[in-house]
């Protein structure tokens, strides 16, 4: 009888851990391919960026250029997603 009353003061008192869902959606697939897909292209546009401007330093500030607007976009969708 002590053992079951133990049993239940410590379920009462032990929170319940949260878990995770181990499922995906179709938009969560889409979503990852569309990732995959965008990810890929730092590793093939800077060739064909590069072979459009004859100097090193602007394809720097190219990149430098367009680095700093992602990262505004970033902050953007930031803004969006906080409640």
């Amino acid at each position: 009888m002590r053992n079951k009353t133990n049993q239940r003061q410590n379920s009462l008192t032990e929170p319940q851990r949260p878990t995770l869902r181990k499922t995906l959606s179709v938009f969560d697939g889409v979503a990852i391919l569309i990732g995959i897909t965008i990810g890929a292209g730092i590793y093939s546009t800077p060739q064909i960026i590069a072979g459009y401007q004859a100097s090193f330093y602007p394809i720097i500030a190219l990149w430098i250029l367009v680095g700093l607007f992602v990262f505004v976009g970033g902050l953007i969708y930031a803004e969006l997603g906080s409640p």
